[in-house]
């Protein structure tokens, strides 16, 4: 993001731009991990539909998170470890190979610190999944992978006690408001899915995981165990949390689209024969109907800005110049809104937004 202010200037351009790019490299990225696992039509099909998802394209236009950044490269990790276990590779090209992961994942956490969740359920399935002879390897590439994220986690401090002590006193803080900061009820989380996939695919998604279940004791594909993992296995952890948001769900939202489309290409090629271009029909329902949604959730909210409402809420029932202390205190910048100040408790600096 400064790389992009330094180079476009300071403005609503240069911010949103960077997920831009960040969302549409994580829909060229689904493509080839989804073609590792299936084929090229489910690939395809994944990418077309993250391309239309209302929560991918909300967020890789918002600018204000990272989330979209930390799907990207926990996608890329996840992409890169799976290329090694489906290729035979040389000691050395695979060494060089899960250090990257290791790097790559070192910034998913740094970008958000969630990414830790559906990475760590990734490798219970590995390890769940691995038989003797590869449970040695499989243990080595966590130790490797894991060992370089540490070290890029460290490096990116620049050494820095107090940059330390915000990135530690950040996490172990985020740790204890999921488990607090929220009165919302249980079915809450499930709305924000329902929004955040559009009804349509939140109702092909609970087929497609019943779908999948069937086919574990069916078939017991790897790739199909793997995906009804990780979607299960993360949304179960995120929705018993107390505190979760719509965006607590985009890093699971391109595997979520990965049993979508599975799903949908296997019933398209089940009753080609019966309907014909039945499937097709199926398909381009999906993606219209999700991209309505999609543009539906941008116009919701476009020309609505809440420091407005921030700024006039303070105004009137906080007296003036009065001190509002911010509810995140490792922010390392303060905020300015109208003629009161919020202030961080470690550093009080006024910033005018």
């Amino acid at each position: 993001t400064s790389a992009s202010f330094i180079i476009f200037g300071v403005s609503k351009f240069s911010l949103r731009i960077v997920e831009v790019i960040f969302g549409t490299l994580t829909i060229i990225l689904l493509y080839f991990i989804v073609k590792q696992w299936y084929d090229k039509k489910v690939a395809i099909l994944s990418a077309l539909l993250l391309a239309v998802s209302p929560l991918h394209v909300t967020y890789s236009r918002l600018g204000v998170n990272s989330d979209i950044i930390q799907t990207f490269f926990l996608l890329l990790t996840i992409f890169i470890i799976e290329y090694c276990h489906l290729k035979r590779l040389s000691k050395g090209k695979e060494l060089f190979i899960v250090i990257l992961s290791g790097i790559s994942f070192g910034i998913s956490f740094l970008a958000k610190f969630n990414a830790l969740i559906l990475w760590g359920v990734y490798w219970i399935f590995i390890f769940l999944n691995s038989v003797k002879k590869n449970l040695r390897l499989n243990i080595k590439r966590f130790i490797v992978s894991n060992s370089s994220a540490l070290i890029t986690v460290i490096i990116s401090t620049g050494f820095n006690l107090s940059n330390i002590f915000y990135l530690v006193y950040g996490f172990v803080y985020l740790i204890i408001a999921q488990s607090t900061f929220s009165s919302n009820p249980l079915h809450y989380r499930l709305l924000l899915l329902v929004d955040g996939l559009s009804p349509l695919i939140f109702l092909v998604l609970i087929v497609s995981l019943i779908h999948l279940t069937a086919n574990f004791y069916k078939k017991r594909q790897r790739s199909d165990i793997l995906i009804l993992t990780l979607i299960l296995g993360y949304l179960l952890l995120t929705i018993l949390q107390p505190r979760t948001d719509a965006r607590h769900f985009i890093i699971i939202t391109p595997f979520i689209i990965i049993a979508v489309s599975k799903f949908v290409m296997s019933i398209s090629l089940r009753f080609k024969k019966q309907v014909k271009h039945l499937g097709s029909i199926i398909i381009l329902i999906l993606i219209i109907f999700s991209m309505l949604w999609s543009i539906y959730e941008i116009k919701k909210d476009t020309g609505y800005i809440v420091w407005e409402d921030v700024t006039k809420y303070i105004n009137n029932n906080v007296p003036e110049y009065s001190t509002v202390y911010s509810l995140y205190p490792y922010w390392p910048l303060a905020h300015k809104s109208g003629n009161s100040t919020f202030y961080t408790f470690l550093i009080q600096r006024n910033v005018v937004m």
